[in-house]
């Protein structure tokens, strides 16, 4: 396969494609599992906050995403990617929960604690309640 180049050097171009892809994974009763799920839009959003982060850094010499990016200060975005997780996954012994938490919270970032900490939470309620009365 060729490889395809898709450049955005403006920072507001690259502020929009953000907050579109910010939306359309986190936007309440999403249907799409492949959209929040995907390992690939994951990392593309991921890459397009780096990339804004860097150009903030050159165009002002400081940035603030630091806080903004911290899942621990997105409670409304942690909880829909939760509702997310459990209405489309299914847990199992082979299942890497810690790589599943981390692609449906990106661009996000989280420690390893709060992510065991999520993972604990989605087992409980996995455990105690039927998935659509939780949705």
């Amino acid at each position: 396969m060729d490889n395809v180049v898709f450049e955005i050097n403006d920072y507001y171009e690259l502020l929009n494609l953000h907050k579109a892809l910010l939306e359309a994974r986190f936007h309440e009763g999403l249907e799409d599992r492949y959209l929040a799920g995907s390992p690939i839009v994951s990392e593309i959003h991921s890459r397009i906050i780096k990339n804004l982060i860097s150009m903030e850094i050159d165009k002002k010499g400081n940035e603030t995403w630091s806080e903004w990016i911290k899942i621990s200060n997105r409670k409304d975005y942690l909880e829909i990617s939760i509702k997310n997780i459990i209405k489309f996954e299914t847990w199992d012994k082979e299942t890497n929960k810690y790589e599943i938490v981390k692609t449906y919270i990106s661009p996000f970032t989280a420690t390893d604690k709060e992510i065991d900490e999520i993972i604990e939470y989605i087992n409980t309620v996995e455990e105690h309640y039927d998935k659509q009365r939780v949705l």
